[in-house]
């Protein structure tokens, strides 16, 4: 589901509906009454996320960055994100309106039924099946052919993927 998707959706077939699922920031979704549902979300490592976004985009040619981050290294990449804040942090953005860190932990803990990062889907397979009452197995299809190890990265790579994600 996206936002325009999720906005228009009738109330009555809402009603109807059991599980929705989607890239939907938390204050969008929020909108709606949300009385009865037990929200849930997966949320990525944050240096793991960087380095997804790098390979999937150079991968991806009908992404909009393609054609500039394609011919870039990952210093290069990692330079050229820090010039664009809106794509920086982009998890902390999709939880909370104000984009602070404190704000989204408080929505982690306080408002969604779960939450875990991918790197712990098992664990979040199981604490959802407990919480459901039934066994359900989550099937974790990576969409990057190329991954990129961190703890293999240059010292100054490494640092600059933490300085984006500080």
């Amino acid at each position: 589901v996206d936002f325009p998707a999720w906005r228009d959706l009738p109330a009555a077939r809402l009603s109807q509906l059991r599980l929705i699922s989607g890239h939907l920031a938390w204050p969008l979704f929020r909108r709606r009454d949300l009385g009865g549902w037990a929200p849930i979300t997966l949320i990525r490592e944050p240096l793991a996320r960087t380095l997804s976004v790098y390979t999937f985009v150079r991968q991806t040619k009908a992404h909009p960055w393609y054609e500039q981050v394609s011919r870039m290294d990952l210093d290069t990449f990692l330079g050229w994100l820090a010039e664009r804040p809106p794509n920086l942090d982009q998890q902390t953005r999709f939880l909370t309106d104000s984009g602070d860190p404190d704000a989204a932990f408080a929505v982690l803990g306080e408002e969604l039924t779960l939450a875990a990062s991918l790197e712990h889907l098992e664990e979040f397979a199981a604490e959802l099946s407990s919480l459901i009452g039934h066994r359900i197995a989550l099937r974790h299809q990576n969409r990057s052919r190329e991954r990129i190890d961190p703890t293999r990265l240059p010292a100054s790579t490494q640092a600059a993927l933490r300085a984006l994600n500080e």
